[in-house]
């Protein structure tokens, strides 16, 4: 699935900042030693303003990531990332409580990481 994030403009410091971030994910991803202890996670959060943190996406382990313009010949000013649909989680809840959303969300990573590492 493709998430697109839009910004209004290309000299954006939150387009650098996010650009950086999953450039420093993959980095890590990519230098992983034969036997990781640690595998590196990067959980995207997408919570709509209007629904008030009722609803939200949360995605994890993107397969790619990069910059596009809106049309071609124009500026950069897209942040595109694609994620595998079972890599993400769709929450539609009037009573669901972002904190504990966002725990459980990391515990999930956590115990698959632990998983991978004891299979590797």
């Amino acid at each position: 699935m493709e998430i697109n994030f839009i910004f209004k403009d290309e000299k954006d410091p939150n387009l650098r900042r996010i650009w950086n971030m999953f450039q420093e994910y993959g980095r890590l991803i990519n230098n992983l030693p034969e036997e990781p202890r640690n595998i590196p996670q990067l959980l995207t959060m997408i919570v709509p303003v209007k629904s008030n943190g009722k609803k939200f996406i949360y995605a994890y382990e993107p397969i790619f990531w990069a910059p596009k313009p809106k049309a071609p010949g124009l500026k950069s000013l897209i942040f595109s990332v694609l994620c595998e649909v079972n890599n993400m989680t769709f929450v539609d809840n009037a009573d669901i409580d972002l904190t504990n959303a966002l725990a459980e969300a990391q515990r999930e990573l956590s115990a698959e990481n632990e998983l991978r590492a004891k299979d590797l």
